[in-house]
């Protein structure tokens, strides 16, 4: 009987502790519990941009925001996990550390006590990785790169600002000449830990303990009295990293090349990656390109236009040429196009990751250059040629 009831109030809990859970990464990301996919990650790229460090400097609670909503992602956006969170919460996450002391701020520290975790871990068996690294957000980078570089492929170096662990405090934020004790101030009200530990009855003969933030430092458990000269305190600085990129020969729009570990950097957080997305500047020597097709306009005088009888050489943009050729009497029409086939972009093959020996087409849209007026001999000649042959098939 005694068992029975036992099972019955933990399982209540768990239900308790579950909805409470599985509501709180919906929360940060600002979308409901039966949200879809693109729903998340529409909402995900909107908050990154809003709370990124970088349109935040110097804001403590927009870095805090960042790393929470890139953590919920982490989560929702991955299917498996957002399973295991929707029924368990975040405790039933593998590799997710539970809390201990040392408070918001200053990583190290966490929220959520679960007395029933460990008798849990024991009826199905499940481990805790103690000592797991969080990762940090990754972040995407846009380089614009000019449609040649797209064509032929090669080598480039692209530069962006990245933050960096401080090398004059080495990430602990205060003044070196001071010693921590001098440096740092604790909390009075959680004494440094960032948190504050409030018990409820959720049954009689149990009792639930949570941890909240510590509304008198806002969760920081500590300040900074005498801050490092060179971060300001934040323990990371900006500088500009160059990052070598190789472009394959044919490379999609909007081609991703990643550099792991190579994110801004988060005193108790393993780095996350920079995904570079390279993208055309735009039009190059009056050519577009169209999927793995290039297009190009051509301007031809009239008499071209209604002879023929004539070679063009049209410049490729690896500075090669193709010719086109009209033949006497070949007449083209302003706007008519033609293609031209595998002359246009080297085909790459996204599956294989590799660029092929195939390439697309190009397409010359012909315009005719006209003179603005007809007069003179001219204009009475050529009305004479026209009347001469208006009724034949000649024309």
């Amino acid at each position: 009987m005694h068992f029975n009831l036992l099972h019955i109030f933990i399982g209540l809990f768990l239900c308790f502790r579950t909805i409470l859970a599985a509501a709180d990464f919906y929360k940060v990301l600002g979308v409901s519990k039966d949200a879809s996919e693109a729903d998340i990650k529409k909402s995900y790229r909107q908050l990154t941009k809003q709370w990124h460090p970088d349109k935040n400097p110097g804001d403590e609670e927009a870095q805090e925001k960042f790393i929470e909503i890139n953590k919920a992602n982490e989560v929702l956006s991955d299917p498996e996990r957002r399973k295991i969170y929707d029924a368990y919460g975040e405790e039933g996450l593998n590799g997710q550390p539970r809390g201990g002391p040392g408070g918001g701020g200053f990583p190290g520290g966490g929220f959520g006590f679960d007395p029933f975790a460990d008798i849990f871990e024991n009826m199905f068996g499940g481990r805790r990785r103690q000592n797991a690294v969080r990762r940090g957000p990754s972040i995407e980078q846009v380089a614009q790169i000019d449609l040649a570089s797209f064509y032929t492929g090669g080598i480039m170096e692209v530069e962006f600002p990245v933050k960096r662990i401080c090398h004059i405090c080495h990430g602990k934020g205060y003044n070196p000449k001071y010693s921590e004790d001098k440096a740092i101030h604790s909390c009075p009200i959680c004494g440094g830990v960032g948190f504050r530990v409030l018990e409820h009855m959720i049954a009689p003969g149990f009792r639930q303990q949570m941890r909240i933030p510590c509304d008198a430092c806002g969760g920081r458990g500590r300040s900074i009295k005498h801050r490092c000269p060179h971060c300001k305190g934040e323990r990371v600085a900006e500088v500009r990293e160059k990052f070598t990129v190789e472009v394959p020969a044919g490379a999609p729009q909007d081609f991703r090349v990643t550099f792991s570990g190579k994110s801004d950097e988060i005193p108790g957080l393993e780095a996350g990656d920079i995904v570079i997305i390279l993208q055309e500047a735009g039009e190059q020597n009056g050519w577009i390109r169209k999927g793995n097709d290039l297009y190009r306009k051509e301007t031809i005088s009239y008499q071209q236009a209604l002879l023929g009888n004539w070679k063009k050489r049209i410049t490729k943009l690896d500075g090669s040429f193709f010719e086109i050729k009209r033949s006497s009497g070949e007449v083209i029409h302003p706007g008519q196009t033609d293609r031209v086939k595998n002359q246009g972009m080297p085909i790459y093959n996204t599956q294989k990751g590799k660029t092929t020996s195939a390439f697309g087409n190009a397409f010359i849209e012909w315009e005719v250059r006209f003179p603005k007026k007809l007069k003179g001999k001219f204009l009475k000649d050529l009305n004479n040629l026209f009347s001469k042959y208006e009724d034949t098939d000649e024309l």
